[in-house]
């Protein structure tokens, strides 16, 4: 592809009178732009870990399909090889090793003709793809999805159920991650768990426990802010008057509360998680020296409004059934299939990287030196939620995979681009 490079596809007829072939992704492509992966062939592998591309040898098919064992690597998925180029310098593109040979399975006399009923027609495809997303079973999805595209299914419908593939794959590792970040202390961390398992479809008693579990963490995170600038000695008991101790709290910190206790005078005593000591939220005629870092959940949660899922949550996760309500709707409406376009609205799903682009933490624009990460370009990333930011000219995605963080999808001044979508990897 001009705009994308290598990209994976399947092969659906062969024109023998003009030599080209309708791929899944592109109709009448010429042999000198196929490369087929034959085993024993040299390939280039792009290593996540060197952020580089690796001459390896095919060794054979791997277990998952869409992907090759390699001699440095097993499992490479097929999005991350391309072909040796062993052109001469100054002009590429003229000696592809792979390039400009006859596929295997089809009949390239230019006097035969196929009958008219070797394939089934549109609808009936149509049909068992609705089937196999409504049944919500990834193998099954992924052996139809591999089906429709060898038989020339495309359009909308087909993205969605690329999408909903995609979720459903995502969804075990989306748990897992979510068990671990329950397990730790690191709110930013599980909040983005949390955001991630809603997306894919996690249920939604996973989601309560482990909202309620973020509550927990976030409630036990103090900061403490005189007015004076004074820092505060730590007491050994819970008492104003008590023994202070050599450990102190400086104005601006955070600290993590196990214990409130009300002691005499109603002063709320805080005993730090580490064990190094107590403070109070107050002091009798200086006023609040410690504040809850989340007061405004806190004081919802005192009024009695219970709000398992955050507001953040519960809108992805509404996304989701809207997105699974979709393929019912479409069934219902049986819209016929639009050619597949060249480049995708950009929406949450694979993307592959056709520029080194940099994540960052939020999604806002950052100074170099908060730079999470720069992915190489040729990386496939996981979005997981876009934003447009008109206030910044960008269009932002949200990913998970291989990094967390945010990066830029597109330049809405200029059109530049970042990420492209892919539609189907594999």
């Amino acid at each position: 592809s001009t705009s994308q490079g290598w990209i994976p596809a399947s092969a659906v007829a062969f024109k023998a009178f003009e030599g080209t072939y309708d791929l899944d992704v592109k109709p009448g492509v010429g042999m000198d732009k196929i490369c087929r992966i034959t085993l024993g062939m040299l390939v280039e592998y792009h290593s996540a870990s060197s952020q580089q591309w690796i001459t390896a040898k095919v060794l054979a098919k791997g277990q998952d399909a869409g992907t090759y064992d390699l001699d440095c690597k097993n499992g490479v998925h097929v999005s991350r090889m391309r072909p040796v180029d062993n052109s001469a310098a100054g002009v590429p593109g003229t000696n592809i090793q792979g390039c400009g040979t006859y596929l295997p399975g089809f009949d390239t006399n230019p006097g035969h003709l196929a009958p008219a009923n070797m394939f089934p027609n549109d609808d009936a495809k149509l049909e068992r793809l609705r089937k196999a997303v409504a049944a919500e079973d990834p193998v099954e999805l992924r052996n139809r999805m591999e089906s429709t595209s060898a038989l020339g299914l495309v359009g909308e419908e087909l993205d969605h159920a690329s999408h909903q593939l995609w979720i459903l794959e995502a969804r075990p590792e989306a748990q897992r991650d979510l068990q671990k970040a329950m397990a730790g202390k690191d709110i930013g961390n599980l909040q983005m768990c949390l955001e991630a398992a809603a997306i894919v479809g996690v249920p939604d008693h996973e989601l309560e426990m482990a909202s309620e579990r973020l509550w927990q963490l976030k409630a036990r995170q103090w900061r403490y802010c005189a007015s004076d600038g004074k820092h505060l000695d730590l007491r050994k008991d819970p008492d104003v008057d008590g023994q202070r101790i050599h450990r102190k709290l400086n104005v601006g910190q955070v600290f993590e509360v196990s214990e409130e206790k009300v002691g005499p005078q109603g002063i709320n005593y805080l005993r730090l998680a580490d064990g190094s000591g107590w403070a109070f939220e107050a002091k009798p005629g200086v006023g609040t020296l410690c504040v809850r870092v989340y007061a405004e959940e806190h004081a919802q949660r005192q009024s009695g409004v219970k709000q398992h899922i955050s507001h953040t949550i519960a809108d992805l996760r509404k996304q989701h059934h809207n997105s699974s309500k979709m393929a019912k709707a479409s069934a219902s409406a049986a819209p016929k299939l639009a050619a597949i376009s060249e480049q995708s609205d950009d929406s949450p799903g694979a993307y592959l990287l056709v520029d080194d682009t940099a994540v960052t933490p939020t999604a806002d624009l950052c100074s170099d030196r908060d730079i999470v990460t720069t992915l190489r370009q040729g990386t496939v990333v996981n979005v997981l939620e876009v934003v447009h930011r008109s206030d910044v000219k960008r269009i932002r995605g949200r990913i998970n995979n291989p990094s967390r963080g945010w990066i830029s999808l597109v330049d809405t001044s200029g059109g530049k681009r970042w990420a492209e979508k892919q539609s189907y990897l594999g």
